[in-house]
């Protein structure tokens, strides 16, 4: 097992020609691209006037100065600072080189060669063996559209890195010219620039990866299914027969580890690591961040230096990143692999780096650092946890956590409510929801789906505030806490509602229920010394449910009527003692009616009682 294999993020990156990118000073961008940078024009010759025009000197015959000039333009430097390959003029002492071949471009209007291109032998036969003859014939059906593609691929073919608009037509041209590198590239092309969200054929691209076998195209569109169905429909349009043995391999795959069901019983451990559908994933942190890892040069006390950084553009919605980082130079000695393992707080203006090694060790292929002229640094990171606009740390509950497959300290959230938020996944800390919640003791996969329908931000508010960040609106969380027993949050709730009563939207009877549905006694006990009669406390019972009251809620309504009645206590009495000739004379003419004595005891044990 890799050291990166244990960061949720990872993988290789090479950089090819790794050589060459030295010698311009600019490297590849993974999976960015590269951007090249040279400078520099040559100058002629210059020779003084006065000696052109001193005859003696031979530069002028019957005062006519001859010169004899030669050009050809070996490269073009355009106005994004790219250098490209000047194919369209002959090479120098053509006729004699051997080391050059022609190519005929042909359109279709035509019928005879319409233009030629020429370009150096050696890169050209080194990634394909077909090219035996110095003249090569561009077959006559690529002929609508080979004459403009063309010169890009043999752009691409000798290691020219741009933003080109690749499609199948260069595909299918570089199979045809067996340019494996330039195959890769446009693979590479769709993986970074395809904009999923917005792609409204899946087939199509499904198809290509399978013609073209382009496999790691294959897995960056099996990430983005959503779901097993819409795999099948793709598959169903498409011919099985023709498909590559490694494209029928990742589809199997695909569906063992997404099938809800394994002969009629659930596979909980394949469903918890089960991916995000794209509908998703749009939504979560890191859709927005376009990272790339790349290598910089430092020269100091004359001596080249190399390392690799991850680097990201500013940040949408939070200031800086807390991350775990991983870089290795890998040798293919892996005892000889120079590491780097760093925390680092990442915003735009700092970068996340790794060792810096000597260029010149790297470049000398006798220490093992190149292989086939490719350089290889192995990458992980783990981004544990975002500082918001608003300065509020929040967990990452995006990714995974470091290390959790060894550490089992990782509880997976899944919601699989049929209502387009299928396959959703968060990955929570563990630890905490066990200390506040028993309910999680003995979960080791999933927690149920919350209330919350397709709210990503809710359900991430609620996990945010269950492990201590205080953050959000009470009236979202209440009945999701009291469902995982997570009294912690119950008590942010309760806490929250008091902070914020008079800015409720809700009506006052509706304050009362919740108070009663979710325990809020401390709640409960504010909005009691709003009570100002046992008449309006009446009134307010009357309405509610009495059966689902709480015993909490009972006593503390006894006890408010208890201390009205004992308020009242001393006023009767004095009532009654200053009116008991009237009382006297009503109670001996109608003996229906309470003396004042036997009211009072009545109402003395009616408060005992109590």
């Amino acid at each position: 097992m890799s050291k990166s294999s244990k960061y949720p993020i990872n993988g290789i990156c090479r950089f090819e020609n790794f050589a060459q990118q030295v010698e311009n000073n600019n490297f590849t961008a993974i999976p960015i691209g590269i951007m090249c940078e040279f400078d520099g024009w040559p100058c002629g010759r210059k020779n003084s006037l006065d000696t052109l025009l001193d005859e003696r000197n031979g530069w002028l015959s019957n005062g006519t100065l001859s010169i004899e000039y030669g050009f050809r333009v070996e490269a073009v430097q355009y106005a994004d600072g790219i250098w490209q390959f000047n194919f369209g003029d002959k090479y120098i002492n053509f006729d004699q080189r051997e080391d050059v071949i022609e190519f005929e471009l042909y359109k279709t209007f035509f019928g005879k060669p319409w233009c030629y291109l020429y370009t150096p032998r050696t890169l050209v036969n080194f990634y394909s063996r077909i090219f035996t003859t110095k003249t090569y014939p561009v077959p006559e059906r690529f002929s609508e559209y080979y004459w403009r593609t063309m010169p890009e691929i043999l752009q691409i073919a000798h290691g020219v890195i741009r933003n080109y608009d690749c499609n199948r037509r260069h595909l299918e041209i570089a199979k045809d010219l067996e340019f494996q590198n330039v195959n890769r590239f446009c693979e590479r092309q769709f993986i970074q620039e395809e904009n999923l969200d917005c792609r409204m054929n899946y087939f199509d691209a499904f198809q290509t990866a399978s013609d073209y076998s382009l496999n790691y195209y294959l897995a960056h569109l099996l990430k983005n299914v959503v779901g097993t169905k819409q795999l099948t429909d793709v598959l169903k349009k498409m011919r099985l027969e023709e498909m590559p043995t490694e494209f029928m391999k990742q589809c199997t795959r695909y569906f063992f580890e997404n099938s809800r069901t394994d002969f009629g019983k659930p596979n909980k451990r394949n469903l918890s690591f089960r991916k995000l559908s794209r509908a998703k994933r749009k939504q979560r942190f890191f859709e927005s961040i376009h990272r790339y890892v790349s290598l910089e040069t430092q020269t100091k006390d004359g001596i080249n230096k190399i390392c690799p950084y991850l680097r990201c553009p500013p940040l949408p919605r939070y200031k800086q990143l807390s991350m775990r980082c991983f870089f290795s130079f890998l040798n293919q000695k892996p005892s000889e692999n120079s590491r780097r393992v760093t925390r680092v707080l990442l915003n735009p203006s700092l970068l996340a780096i790794g060792n810096y090694e000597k260029l010149d060790e790297l470049l000398d292929e006798k220490n093992g650092w190149l292989s086939d002229g490719t350089l290889s640094i192995e990458y992980g990171f783990c981004v544990e946890s975002m500082e918001g606009l608003d300065g509020i740390w929040k967990f990452n509950y995006h990714d995974k956590l470091f290390d959790c497959d060894q550490k089992q300290n990782m509880i997976t959230y899944e919601n699989d409510i049929p209502d387009g938020n299928d396959g959703l996944q968060l990955y929570i800390h563990k630890q905490l929801l066990e200390f506040h919640s028993p309910s999680f003791k003995n979960v080791i996969y999933t927690i149920p789906f919350l209330s919350y329908g397709t709210n990503l931000e809710r359900i991430i508010e609620f996990f945010q505030i269950s492990q201590g960040v205080r953050i959000g609106a009470p009236y979202h969380h209440d009945e999701n806490a009291k469902r995982l027993s997570l009294l912690n949050v119950r008590r942010f709730c309760e806490r929250s509602w008091i902070e914020t009563e008079s800015l409720c939207p809700f009506g006052k009877l509706c304050l009362w229920e919740v108070v009663s549905e979710f325990n809020y006694n401390r709640y409960l006990a504010i909005l009691l010394k709003d009570v100002e009669s046992g008449k309006q406390l009446a009134a307010i019972l009357n309405d509610m449910d009495v059966e689902e009251m709480s015993s909490e809620f009972m006593k503390q309504y006894c006890l408010t009527l208890t201390d009205a009645l004992i308020c009242i206590r001393p006023q009767i009495n004095d009532f009654f003692s200053s009116t008991v000739p009237i009382w006297n004379s009503i109670t001996s003419n109608s003996p229906e009616f309470l003396s004042p004595d036997k009211f009072i005891t009545l109402l003395d044990k009616s408060i005992n009682q109590l």
